[in-house]
Order: structure tokens, then C-alpha cells, then sequence
């Protein structure tokens, strides 16, 4: 692709995919980082680097919005936090032995279209709080094991907050909008700290970082908006197909 459309379609895919991930509770890298690859002159490691510069300025702007909506309680999100840097560093640490790329994405998109399927039957799920449940310790643990794996999965190709969010409205009853306030509050930092490790270790180019950050920021702040202004029904319907069009596109 000729450089002077480089820096406009580089923009135009962080926005259109932020704006996609701030909405629909997470899987911004699996839109992103394909997209990277098909139409920037990268390799694989410079193109997640890229993308995770993205994701972070997303997540940022979107955890930010949620924070003064007042709907992240502090235990579960530093139980995620941690629970979910260690997985992504586990994950981020496996990239350099070229694991079997195809059988993670065929396994990712089978997770993807399961969970859409889940999403599809259960009507009321993730569109009203159904009662909270007490947040005690053994479920902290467990939401925080099962955030381990999900970030191992994160730290190897990114996008895979959606299936906390879904985690998170199925165990502990939050609506789409509330577990997405974890999710992406979480995500703020568990992407801070990988990003902030693959720019240090990896050269990246700076216009087209730049550029992203805009278009992220753009992004993550107009879908986190929407999801506020179109509420649980519209942003549970568009995780559905969100998921179903990425499963898709991951196997072609």
C-alpha cells in the first residue's frame, strides 16, 4: 500500500475498531491486528505492538468514562488486574516460541461462536442485573484463575476481554454495561504494562503509532458513549455478531 494512504486507513481501522470494541465489551485486537497484518508492511510482533498501542489508548478512554459512571468496585478489579498481568506476561513471554498459530485461532473461533451461540439463547442475560452475587473470596479467586487464562490467550494475539465480559454477566449477574466497566478498567492496565513492554522491546513507527492513538482515543470515546446511550439490548446484539463475523474471519 502506497504511504499516503498508509496513515489514513491506519486511522480509519483504529477508530472503526475501537468504536466496535468499546461497545460491544472487548475483542478489539481480533478486529485490529488481522486488518494490521493485511494492510501495514509489518511482521507479526511489530503488528501486535501496534495494535496493543491502540488497544491501550481505547481501553483508557473507555475505563475512563465507566469510572465516572461509578460502576467498578475496587476489590474485583484489582483481583482481575493481577490475576490478568500475570497471564498476559505469561502469554506475551510464549509469542517468541512460535507456537501452532493456526490450532490457537481455530480453538478461538470455536470459543467465539459457542459463546455468541450462549449469548443468542439466553435472552435476559447481560440486559439486566439479576440480583449481584456477594463477591467473597472463593469467587475472587476463581474470577481471577479464570482471568489468568483468558490473558495467557491476550498475551499471544490480544481481544480476548470479550470472553470476561461474558464471564463476568454470567457468574457474578452483571449486565453488559456493568461487566464491561470491569473489563475494559482491567484491560487499562493489563495493556499499559504489555505494550509499555513490546514498544521497549520492539521498533515501532511513529507516525503510524501516532496515528492510532488518535483514532483509538476517537473510538474508545464515542463507543463507550454509545453503549451508555443504546443500553444492554443493543450492545448484547452487536457482541453477537461481533463475535460471529471475527469467528468467521478467523477461519477463512
Amino acid at each position: 500500500m502506497s504511504e499516503f494512504f498508509l496513515l489514513p486507513v491506519s486511522g480509519f481501522i483504529a477508530i472503526a475498531s475501537s468504536l466496535l470494541s468499546a461497545f460491544t465489551g472487548g475483542g478489539m485486537s481480533l478486529v485490529m491486528f488481522p486488518l494490521f497484518l493485511m494492510t501495514l508492511p509489518v511482521g507479526y510482533v511489530v503488528g501486535l505492538a501496534i495494535t496493543k498501542v491502540a488497544v491501550t489508548m481505547m481501553t483508557m478512554t473507555s475505563a475512563w468514562v465507566h469510572f465516572k459512571k461509578g460502576n467498578v468496585k475496587w476489590n474485583l478489579f484489582f483481583v482481575m488486574t493481577i490475576f490478568g498481568i500475570l497471564g498476559t506476561a505469561v502469554g506475551t513471554y510464549l509469542i517468541q516460541y512460535q507456537l501452532n498459530e493456526v490450532l490457537y485461532e481455530r480453538i478461538l473461533a470455536m470459543a467465539l461462536f459457542t459463546t455468541a451461540t450462549y449469548l443468542l439463547l439466553t435472552k435476559d442475560l447481560g440486559i439486566v442485573s439479576r440480583g449481584h452475587v456477594h463477591i467473597g473470596w472463593k469467587l475472587q479467586i476463581q474470577t481471577g484463575f479464570y482471568a489468568l487464562l483468558v490473558n495467557i490467550l491476550n498475551g499471544l494475539f490480544g481481544g480476548t476481554g470479550i470472553f470476561l465480559t461474558v464471564y463476568l454477566i454470567f457468574m457474578l449477574r452483571l449486565s453488559f454495561l456493568e461487566a464491561t466497566a470491569y473489563t475494559m478498567s482491567s484491560y487499562m492496565v493489563i495493556n499499559i504494562v504489555q505494550t509499555s513492554y513490546l514498544l521497549a522491546t520492539t521498533p515501532v513507527d511513529f507516525g503510524i503509532a501516532l496515528v492510532v492513538t488518535i483514532g483509538a482515543l476517537i473510538g474508545g470515546w464515542l463507543g463507550t458513549h454509545l453503549q451508555y446511550l443504546k443500553g444492554n439490548v443493543w450492545v448484547k446484539r452487536a457482541s453477537i455478531i461481533m463475535m460471529v463475523v471475527v469467528g468467521i474471519i478467523i477461519l477463512l
